[in-house]
């Protein structure tokens, strides 16, 4: 789940680290510094969100020899043979 509190959470501390990179270039600069920050850091929260989705490929039954397809099963399912 994807929560926009923790998002500017992260934007804040980040913006707050990062404060001596940050260049006053007019009216509505410090905003836009702002902005991109938490648009990047948006991106990898759904980058995140996605990777987890995806299967691991390392657990992937299909792939194994037929005779280590039970006990791969048995391992993702987390027994010991």
């Amino acid at each position: 789940m994807l929560d926009e509190d923790d998002v500017m959470q992260v934007t804040y501390l980040e913006a707050a680290l990062k404060i001596a990179t940050f260049s006053d270039r007019g009216e509505g600069s410090f905003v836009a510094w702002i902005q991109r920050i938490a648009d990047n850091n948006l991106r990898d929260s759904i980058r995140g969100l996605e990777r987890a989705k995806r299967p691991d490929p390392r657990k992937r039954l299909a792939d194994k020899p037929p005779g280590e397809s039970y006990a791969a099963l048995v391992e993702v399912m987390g027994f010991t043979l």
